[in-house]
């Protein structure tokens, strides 16, 4: 699990496990 950044979310499908907590996929 990594911090998800603004640039991540634009690129690739993000999946939130938790708060503050994000799998890409």
């Amino acid at each position: 699990l990594e911090p998800a950044s603004l640039a991540r979310q634009e690129s690739d499908p993000v999946i939130e496990v938790k708060p503050g907590n994000y799998i890409i996929n």
